[in-house]
C-alpha cells in the first residue's frame, strides 16, 4: 500500500540546509580526521577549490583567535610573575642571592613583555618561539630550584653550602645554554668548596691539669733527730726555752 501523494511528498522533501557553521565545523573535523581535500568536497557537496579556501581560512582564524587568547593568558601571568618579583625586590636586603634571583626575573618578565606586544610583527615566528624559550627556560628554572636544594639535602650537606651549590648549577646550566647557543659564555663558573673545619690553635687546646702532688715517705728518727740538732745549733737549746 503506497502512501498518499502528500506523504510521499514529505518523505522526499529535503530538510533544512546547513548553516555555514556548521558546514565549517564539519569540514574542519574531516579535515582533522585525515581525509583529503578531494574526499571533504565529497561529503559538503561543496567544489573542492571552495573548501581548500574554505579550510585555509578557517585555520587562519582559529589559529588567530587561539594565539590571542594565549597571548592574553601569557601577558597576565607575566604581569603577575613581575609584581610577585618585584615584592622580593623590595623587601629582600640588595646584593643578596634572592634580591639577585628577583631582579633578574623582573628583567626577563618585563622583556617577554615586550616581545608579547609584538606579536602581531612580520617577524611573528620568531617572537613565537623566543616566547616559548622563555617559557620553557622559566620552567625548567623553577623545577631545579625545587629539584637541586632536595637533591642536595638526601646528601647531608651543611644548608649553607646547599645554597652556594643550588647558586652554582644555576649559573652552570645558564652558562651551557650561552655555549650551545653560539654565544660566547665567557669563563666557566667556578664550583664553590666546602669550608674546611680548621685544626684546633694552641689556645683552643684542652687546660693541663696541675702536677698531682707527689708522695713523700714520712722522715726517718735519725731524720727528725738531725733536724732539731741543726735548730738548736741556730736559734739555742729547746730545753733552755722551756726551763726559762
Amino acid at each position: 500500500m503506497s502512501a498518499p501523494p502528500d506523504e510521499a511528498a514529505r518523505t522526499h522533501e529535503p530538510g533544512p540546509a546547513p548553516d555555514a557553521g556548521q558546514i565549517d565545523d564539519k569540514i574542519i573535523g574531516l579535515a582533522a580526521a585525515g581525509l583529503p581535500v578531494r574526499r571533504i568536497a565529497a561529503e559538503v557537496g561543496m567544489p573542492k577549490s571552495t573548501v581548500q579556501d574554505r579550510l585555509t581560512h578557517l585555520l587562519r582564524t582559529r589559529t588567530q583567535r587561539a594565539s590571542d587568547e594565549f597571548v592574553a593568558m601569557r601577558e597576565v601571568r607575566l604581569e603577575d610573575l613581575f609584581r610577585r618579583a618585584y615584592a622580593v625586590v623590595a623587601t629582600a636586603e640588595k646584593g643578596s642571592d634572592a634580591w639577585g634571583r628577583a631582579w633578574d626575573r623582573c628583567l626577563r618578565a618585563e622583556e617577554s613583555l615586550r616581545k608579547l606586544k609584538g606579536a602581531d610583527a612580520p617577524e611573528a615566528m620568531t617572537i613565537a618561539l623566543e616566547r616559548r624559550i622563555d617559557d620553557e627556560a622559566t620552567d625548567v628554572v623553577e623545577v631545579l630550584l625545587k629539584v637541586i636544594p632536595d637533591a642536595l639535602r638526601a646528601a647531608d650537606l651543611d644548608g649553607a653550602f646547599r645554597a652556594k651549590l643550588t647558586q652554582y648549577a644555576l649559573e652552570l646550566a645558564s652558562w651551557h645554554l650561552r655555549s650551545t647557543g653560539g654565544e660566547d659564555p665567557g669563563p666557566a663558573p667556578e664550583a664553590p668548596r666546602p669550608q674546611l673545619a680548621l685544626p684546633p690553635g694552641p689556645s683552643a687546646a684542652a687546660p693541663e691539669a696541675p702536677p698531682l702532688p707527689r708522695y713523700r715517705e714520712p722522715d726517718g728518727a735519725d731524720a727528725v733527730l738531725a733536724q732539731l740538732a741543726k735548730f738548736e745549733d741556730e736559734f739555742g737549746s729547746l730545753e733552755d726555752d722551756d726551763e726559762g
